[in-house]
């Protein structure tokens, strides 16, 4: 499952029904990280981030498929993989996963998509 988050009306929205989400409730760390992605990372209005709530296997490869991009049209950069902290190990989307994001340039379309995904620590 994705959710794309393009402002923080959305980001609040996601917030307050984050509670109904029951096994996929989202821990309180991601929710800052997105929030500051999009106040401090986002450059312009084609910019979003996409939270993947499903945990991925093989960062940069399986982000692509599941966007649909191919390596030809985006530009990235292996150093800017960042970590997000959480803290807890009691619920399920904080047992044994490391949180993460990562941006993905696409020239041609003039839009950078900011990724919030996890991985098992096993992966």
């Amino acid at each position: 499952m994705q959710i794309k988050i393009f402002n923080q009306n959305q980001l609040s929205i996601l917030r307050n029904i984050n509670p109904l989400l029951k096994e996929y409730k989202i821990p309180r760390m991601v929710f800052h990280e997105i929030g500051y992605i999009l106040e401090f990372e986002k450059a312009s209005d084609n910019d979003y981030v996409t939270l993947f709530l499903n945990p991925l296997q093989n960062d940069l490869i399986e982000i692509l498929d599941r966007l649909h991009l191919y390596t030809e049209e985006v530009e990235y950069s292996e150093n800017n993989f960042h970590t997000i902290e959480v803290k807890g190990k009691k619920h399920p989307m904080k047992k044994k996963r490391i949180w993460s994001w990562y941006d993905i340039s696409i020239p041609a379309q003039d839009r950078t998509i900011f990724v919030v995904y996890s991985m098992k620590k096993k992966d």
